[in-house]
């Protein structure tokens, strides 16, 4: 259960956000962020750590613009900080991942008076492989493709190719570019990026020559400091299926469209949904655990939210 001082800090925090923005309270909103703290109070641990009880899920509906982000986040990070714990956002979609990162967790942060950091969680795919770029220009090619006779030079990378690769091998050695697919100033040609990034089943990762420069790691490393994580379902549910999730409380955000693309997958991997914090969902959900028991939306009345005088 919520201490009274977390308690506190959601009831303030809620408070100023509202003024700062000079917007009303919404009843609903109000009983979306009772709900979301409620359930993160109920979570307990073991003196192993591990979780127990039966409380750690709460379902919620609402739709598009109507105040969620604010609502589970002005909850769910002062109850995880309380634990000692980070707040992992869960989305499905790039669009909605920068939204949460660039906007509405900086202005969260700007006018609630929470005290918090966030990052953005991203697969290996998104990285240059600093291995991979440093071998291609030594060598023209690919491993598979490197020229032992005259008729086969054409299976080396064209020179425009190799002074892309040039170019970003430089930016990076400048620190001028992180290796973020993302952060280039410029599209880079999916068949050319594939040929610098790796996958997991490649990476030799602590192995590697290069890992203290890698890109990956070292975004990995700023996942340590920040309170708040914002990732995909992909990563998340791959975590929790490596036995992760004890050290963090998670929110998923899911509209109604994905929730069952996100089902399977959750089954499959042989998850508990007791694990998992939060759900934010759509509109006429639901998700069923892989025991086949179903989690319905707590309260119907939190799809009043777009009514700023809460009717």
């Amino acid at each position: 259960m919520l201490d009274h001082d977390t308690k506190q800090t959601i009831q303030t925090a809620y408070s100023r956000f509202l003024e700062q923005k000079n917007l009303k309270p919404r009843h609903g909103q109000k009983l979306m962020i009772a709900a979301v703290a409620r359930t993160l109070g109920n979570v307990a641990s073991d003196d192993d750590g591990q979780r127990v009880g039966e409380e750690h899920v709460c379902v919620v509906e609402a739709g598009t613009g109507t105040g969620k982000t604010v609502a589970y986040a002005l909850a769910a990070i002062p109850a995880a900080q309380a634990q000692g714990k980070k707040l992992v956002i869960s989305t499905a979609t790039v669009a909605l991942q920068e939204q949460i990162v660039l906007k509405d967790l900086p202005d969260l942060r700007k006018h609630s008076g929470l005290v918090f950091s966030h990052t953005l969680a991203k697969g290996r795919g998104r990285y240059a492989c600093l291995y991979k770029l440093d071998f291609l220009l030594a060598h023209g090619g690919e491993p598979e493709t490197q020229a032992l006779y005259p008729d086969e030079r054409d299976a080396l990378l064209p020179e425009r190719t190799l002074r892309l690769f040039q170019i970003l091998l430089d930016a990076l050695s400048d620190s001028s570019w992180d290796g973020d697919r993302d952060n280039w100033s410029q599209a880079i040609d999916n068949e050319d990026w594939q040929r610098l990034t790796t996958d997991h089943n490649q990476c030799t990762g602590r192995r590697c020559a290069y890992v203290t420069q890698c890109p990956f790691f070292q975004a990995r490393e700023n996942l340590i400091d920040a309170d708040v994580i914002v990732a995909n379902h992909d990563l998340v549910l791959a975590d929790l299926a490596l036995g992760g999730g004890d050290d963090y409380l998670l929110a998923f955000t899911v509209d109604a469209s994905r929730l069952e693309a996100l089902r399977d997958p959750v089954a499959s991997l042989g998850l508990d949904l007791h694990e998992i914090g939060v759900v934010v969902a759509g509109s006429g959900v639901s998700v069923t655990t892989r025991e086949g028991g179903e989690y319905r939306p707590t309260r119907t009345g939190f799809n009043h939210f777009g009514s700023d005088d809460g009717e």
